[in-house]
């Protein structure tokens, strides 16, 4: 992988190798080496170079890079007749190669010296030309110290470099990650994929997947809060509707039962009249009571006496009966005497003037006969009259008496009826009592339920301005869950 230090330390390295370039051109100045200068140091530039630009985050390149740094001290030595000051360039470029933070690389850069030295200081002490250590200064000792200082220079940057590419591969991967989850302005990325073998980012890694957990629970409690806070609302409205309905209500219960009270009132006043009335009532009945058992008496005593009235009548009637019978009888004797009248006329008549006189007689006594008759047919004629009307008389008594016993009858069931009238008139005054009493002691109640229900219509109202605010304080509570929901929705989990 390219690491962004690899690519600075190929940066580097390319300034390195090109400034070992200029350093064999300068050692080729002093000793006239210019093609070994020229040809050694394209030689060993031209493929670390070529990989840097085909493969830069290859590990060969920087290994390629690493052995060629020594190749060219290598060279400079060689060049300058293994000049002892020159040998400091291998620690200055195995300082270099912890750019690279590559343990490998040093250990490969270690290897190429060492293989350089060892294989050099053979050839040297064997009389070649090749030189690792200026004459007069070639010995094992040398050698061992150099190869000393070489391998504990190259174990501590090894180290280092080890110790560093963990620290530098936890950084990048940790800025990598913090990129990722901020590259995009307008949300955070918490879908980071983090390399589980690196052990340093375990804590980093605990985080993003503890952030992960809260967003993911604070998104699910985000949205049921939200869901709650709607339900909160509906529940609030409708709560606020049913309160003012039951204010409205209430207001109408307060006034009903003020109008009850004022009713309540009103029927105890009635009550207390009707008791009144009821009193009065009672006395009226009581005298209604006494007068009919008075009638009831007096028509009794009128009873008995049509029954002796009618006795007298029917008497009467017998006694017209006997008159009607003498008058007959008178008029027979009227009848014999003027016709013994008109006998006595005649013979008179027949006695001539001795007998006038007589005639005279008869003729008066005819006339008187003749009247008694007349006044006996009047008698006769009144007395019937006398009959007929005592038989109606008897007849209409006897209505009288039907009627007089009905009416004693009817009086008596009267009276008995005044007396159920009386005992209800007394039961009645006593509900009535019982009645204003419930009254007056339903207005006092009325009046205790119609305060409480004012205070209930007050604490009403007061509930209703709870509800108001708990439902702004709900819809500012619905504003705050959404507003964090817009929030959350920028974690991307």
């Amino acid at each position: 992988m390219n690491y962004p230090w690899i690519s600075q330390a190929n940066k580097v390295f390319i300034g390195v190798l090109l400034t070992q370039f200029v350093v064999s051109l300068i050692i080729a100045f002093f000793t006239g080496l210019h093609i070994q200068a020229i040809v050694g140091s394209l030689l060993i530039m031209s493929v670390p170079m070529a990989m840097i630009f085909i493969k830069p985050g290859s590990q060969l390149t920087r290994i390629t890079v690493g052995i060629a740094t020594q190749l060219f001290t290598a060279l400079h030595i060689q060049m300058t007749a293994g000049m002892t000051e020159l040998h400091f360039e291998v620690f200055a470029t195995l300082a270099f190669l912890g750019f690279y933070r590559d343990w490998k690389v040093v250990l490969a850069s270690v290897i190429t010296i060492a293989i350089h030295h060892f294989s050099f200081f053979i050839l040297q002490m064997g009389g070649s030309e090749l030189r690792i250590f200026e004459d007069g200064h070639a010995s094992w000792g040398v050698l061992v110290i150099h190869s000393c200082f070489a391998i504990a220079e190259g174990a501590v940057i090894m180290y280092v470099s080890a110790t560093s590419h963990r620290e530098a591969k936890s950084a990048y991967a940790l800025a990598h990650a913090v990129d990722t989850i901020i590259e995009d302005k307008s949300a955070i990325n918490l879908n980071v994929d983090i390399d589980s073998s690196i052990r340093e980012l375990d804590n980093f890694r605990n985080l993003i997947s503890t952030f992960k957990s809260i967003v993911d629970e604070a998104k699910l409690t985000s949205k049921q809060a939200g869901l709650l806070s709607g339900k909160v609302e509906t529940v609030s409205e409708k709560l606020i509707h049913s309160v003012q309905g039951n204010v409205s209500q209430i207001e109408g219960i307060a006034t009903a039962i003020e109008q009850m009270s004022i009713t309540s009132r009103d029927v105890a006043h009635r009550a207390a009249d009707a008791n009144s009335l009821s009193g009065d009532n009672q006395s009226n009945t009581q005298t209604a009571k006494d007068t009919i058992d008075k009638s009831t008496k007096d028509i009794g005593q009128l009873y008995h006496r049509l029954q002796s009235a009618s006795s007298i009548i029917e008497d009467l009637s017998s006694k017209c009966t006997e008159i009607d019978k003498t008058m007959a009888a008178i008029m027979g004797i009227s009848d014999q005497t003027n016709l013994l009248a008109l006998n006595a006329a005649i013979e008179s008549a027949r006695a001539g003037e001795h007998g006038r006189g007589f005639a005279v007689v008869a003729d008066e006594v005819r006339t008187l006969a003749r009247n008694t008759s007349e006044q006996a047919e009047h008698i006769t004629a009144i007395t019937t009259a006398l009959i007929e009307d005592s038989k109606r008389s008897v007849g209409m008594m006897a209505t009288c008496l039907s009627d007089a016993k009905g009416s004693a009858d009817a009086s008596g069931v009267a009276s008995e009826a005044m007396s159920q009238i009386y005992d209800n008139t007394n039961l009645l005054n006593s509900n009535i009592d019982s009645v204003a009493t419930a009254a007056e002691e339903q207005t006092t109640v009325s009046s205790d339920i119609a305060q409480s229900a004012h205070q209930l219509n007050e604490s009403s109202k007061e509930q209703i301005l709870d509800v108001n605010e708990s439902h702004e304080a709900m819809m500012e509570l619905k504003a705050i869950v959404s507003s964090l929901e817009q929030q959350l929705t920028k974690f991307k989990s």
